[in-house]
Parts: C-alpha cells; sequence; structure tokens
C-alpha cells in the first residue's frame, strides 16, 4: 500500500558548522519522524547540506537564486517548489525548528475545514547543544527534561508557515529569514483572503537558540537596511491595512486550540 504524504516540507539550511550543525540536525531529524513522513527538500549548497540529506533520506536540491548578500530568495524557492510537488500542502520551516507530531495532526485538522489557509506557529525557545537520537529516547527526553522550560519567543517571529501549492502566485524578491518576509506571508494571505491559522496552541515552533557570531550580525544589519525587504516591508504596511502589529498573532484570524475530550479529532477551530 503507498503511503499518502499529505504535506511537502522545505528547508534552507545554514552551514553545517559547530552548535549551528547540531541544531540543524536535531530539527530536520525531527522532520523525519513526522507520520506520514512527509516529502523534504532542501535546498542550497552551503556545507554540510548534501551529506545531512544522504544520511537521512531526502532530496537536495542545489541551486537557488539569492540576493546580492548571499540569502536565498523566497519567490524563487516557492516557484521552484510549485515544480515539483505533488502534496496538497507545502510548509516551508526554518532549518533550527523542530517538529513533533502534534503538528501533522494539527494541520490535518484545519485543512479538514479549510481547503486553502496558511497555518503559522510560534516559537517555544528551547537551550539544547547537543544532537538528540530521535529513533531512540530523544524525543521523550525532549518532551520530559527539555520543553518544561522552554520560553516563548518573540511573538512576531514566525518560523513555520504550512499553506496550499497555489497559495502565492506573485512573490516579491524576499530575503528568506531577514525581517519582514514572515509578515510579508500573513499579510498577503490576508489580503487574499485566506484564513490565516495561529496553531500556537496546539503545537509550537520548537527553536533551538544559538547567538551569531559578532561579523555575522554586522552583515545581518547590513542586509536589513538595505535589502529589498525594506521597500516591500513599508508598501505591505502601508496597503495591507495595519490593524494589529504586523506578523503578531493579531493578524491570525483563526486559532487553534485543544478541544474538550471526546470532541471530534479533539481540536478547535474559532475565530
Amino acid at each position: 500500500m503507498i503511503e499518502v504524504r499529505p504535506i511537502t516540507i522545505l528547508g534552507m539550511p545554514k552551514p553545517f558548522r559547530g552548535h549551528v550543525g547540531t541544531i540543524q540536525s536535531n530539527a530536520i531529524t525531527s522532520w523525519t519522524m513526522l507520520r506520514p513522513r512527509p516529502e523534504i527538500y532542501l535546498f542550497g549548497e552551503e556545507e554540510g547540506v548534501a551529506e545531512i540529506a544522504a544520511e537521512l533520506r531526502i532530496s537536495h536540491l542545489h541551486d537557488i537564486a539569492r540576493n546580492e548578500f548571499g540569502t536565498p530568495l523566497l519567490d524563487d524557492l516557492l516557484r521552484r517548489a510549485r515544480e515539483f510537488v505533488q502534496t496538497p500542502l507545502l510548509c516551508y520551516v526554518n532549518s533550527d525548528i523542530i517538529l513533533l507530531q502534534e503538528f501533522v495532526d494539527a494541520v490535518s485538522a484545519i485543512h479538514v475545514q479549510f481547503p486553502k489557509f496558511l497555518g503559522v506557529a510560534h516559537r517555544l525557545n528551547i537551550e539544547l547543544t547537543e544532537r538528540l537520537d530521535f529513533v531512540a529516547s530523544g524525543e521523550m527526553r525532549l518532551r520530559r527534561e527539555i520543553l518544561p522550560y522552554g520560553t516563548p519567543g518573540n511573538p512576531t517571529a514566525i518560523d513555520v508557515f504550512v499553506f496550499p501549492p497555489d497559495c502565492y502566485q506573485q512573490v516579491p524578491p524576499l530575503a528568506i529569514g531577514r525581517a519582514w518576509f514572515d509578515q510579508w506571508l500573513i499579510k498577503d494571505a490576508r489580503r487574499q483572503r485566506i484564513p490565516v491559522v495561529d496553531m500556537t496552541q496546539v503545537t509550537r515552533a520548537i527553536h533551538q537558540a544559538f547567538s551569531p557570531r559578532s561579523g555575522r550580525r554586522a552583515r545581518l544589519a547590513l542586509e536589513s537596511r538595505h535589502s529589498a525587504n525594506v521597500g516591500v516591508a513599508r508598501e505591505t504596511w502601508l496597503t495591507a491595512g495595519n490593524t494589529a502589529p504586523i506578523g503578531g498573532k493579531g493578524q491570525a484570524n483563526k486559532a487553534l486550540s485543544p478541544a474538550a475530550r471526546g470532541q471530534g479529532e479533539g481540536r478547535d477551530l474559532h475565530s
């Protein structure tokens, strides 16, 4: 019997060096443990990407358009994904984010009610310095010893986006992982009158914290002032409505929450 895979996950890892390599290995391995197992595509030629793709038996695509700072661009990522995706849903997730089974369960519950939607989740920040063995007891240790001490992230930091492949047809050349690209995805869904569903009460984006090196912080500061994201951000803010803090929880117009025991799928959607 052929397993039906409901979702394709897209990842754009940084080079696998030191602590960043460890937390990205944890994150991407966690994606492979989801059931049904999603299709997973890693993009880019950064150090270690080919090796982790081979180790975990997932797909690896090399070329991706980049801006003048070398940062991958969202429009090319989504264009490429539409060329090969065969699942009803796409997910872009930052490559330091651990996903657990409740993520798939939440997405499935939403998709039953909304054929077209954007699902988002806020961060839960954790400290993790070693690689977890998800095949053995790594997930159990994560749940028992680490997640209870996690702290909520900034509400404007969104690291998980789930949507149908045809959701975004006209995408500006936004730098992935930089300011405003995540807020643009939410604002444009609202512009299209696509339900934006906050999944945070049911499933969080488990973010493994790390500190960028000083040289990288300086480069990020320069890019934040001069990349195309800045102009798009201003246009989006002025034209798409600003009734709530951009990118914040107020931008979702639906929320997924645990239902009372014994009711349906165990998930409730409410406005």
